[in-house]
């Protein structure tokens, strides 16, 4: 354990060190041993501090997990942990500021925040992680070089993950992983594989919003009746998209419980429904040549509400182009052209 830099003793002691590993001296005077003396006294003293401290520590952090939304919980602990010179304690007073010092909280991280993730385990990038008030909140998954094991139970700290990103990668049964006690504070899945996804609902996570991909009409075509187990999903994303998506999700209970539903089929078009809005569907037709497709889109987007369609084309249409969809727009009160 090393002893703050204002610690004459051990500036003291590491000098001597210093010089007898340098063999600048051949022996330790009355001196240095009495000072050799006062800094074994003084790291007993700090072992027996840190022995009293390390149940209060550990009170505190559970409550941090347990309690994510209570700041005054973190801010205790930042407390204890000034008085120990733990810069995490320093690290949680500046995002908990409302004028932080940012150019020390990147020097911070810089230097922890490789620590500050042990306690999430192995299944975490470090490198993508974001912290808030202190604490991880938003990961990203490496489990991709793990395919044949399992998932390790996830520990306390991971009370504080609001956001997890799957790179598109995961077993089928992460599904049972996320509902474990300790994610409770989940509310947000980034590229969540199909085979994932479809098997949430089952659990009845807190999850808010889910970012989807895959073939669900292959993978999983029951996908929205399941996620329909989700009691608080309001907003699903669906990037590299399949026409067929949108009937799959327009035609299923959460159609139109959902506040936002987005969708883009590769660089062709894309489609966002808004249910609780006047504008109920917007599209925006990418390549004038898969108007067919989005004319289709717009027929099937009906189940998500019918009191306004938005369109708008990246390319300028023809008469018969814009009739084209004109015509899949019947079921819609009313059109904007954008």
């Amino acid at each position: 354990m090393r002893l703050g830099a204002d610690d004459r003793h051990g500036q003291q002691f590491e000098g001597i060190i210093e010089l007898i590993t340098l063999h600048e001296v051949l022996a330790v005077d009355a001196e240095a041993l009495a000072l050799c003396v006062a800094l074994e006294e003084s790291l007993f003293a700090r072992a027996e501090f840190e022995a009293r401290s390390a149940p209060i520590r550990e009170a505190l952090l559970a409550r941090v997990y347990t309690y994510p939304d209570d700041d005054s919980a973190r801010l205790v602990l930042a407390d204890h942990l000034l008085e120990q010179g733990d810069a995490q304690g320093e690290f949680i007073m500046l995002q908990c500021s409302s004028q932080p010092d940012e150019a020390r909280v990147r020097e911070l991280l810089g230097k922890h925040s490789d620590a500050w993730q042990v306690p999430l385990g192995p299944l975490v990038a470090p490198a993508y992680t974001r912290f808030e008030r202190g604490f991880p909140v938003a990961v990203q998954m490496n489990v991709e070089r793990r395919p044949l094991l399992p998932l390790p139970s996830p520990g306390p700290a991971w009370g504080t993950v609001r956001e997890i990103d799957w790179e598109w990668s995961g077993p089928p049964e992460a599904a049972a992983w996320l509902a474990h006690p300790h994610v409770h504070g989940l509310q947000h899945l980034r590229r969540t594989r199909a085979v994932i996804g479809r098997r949430l609902g089952a659990h009845g996570l807190g999850v808010q919003r889910l970012e989807l991909q895959g073939r669900l009409v292959v993978e999983a075509p029951e996908i929205f009746t399941t996620l329909s187990g989700l009691p608080r999903l309001t907003w699903v994303d669906i990037p590299n998209a399949d026409l067929c998506d949108v009937a799959l999700c327009a035609t299923s209970p959460i159609a139109r419980r959902l506040e936002r539903f987005t969708l883009s089929v590769r660089r062709n078009w894309t489609l966002a429904a808004t249910p609780s809005e006047p504008v109920t569907v917007s599209v925006t037709l990418l390549e004038r040549e898969r108007r067919g497709q989005l004319a289709a889109a717009i027929r099937d987007a009906v189940g998500f509400g019918n009191r306004g369609l938005r369109i708008a084309s990246q390319t300028e249409l023809n008469h018969e182009e814009r009739q084209l969809l004109r015509n899949a727009a019947t079921a819609c009160k009313h059109v904007e052209w954008m």
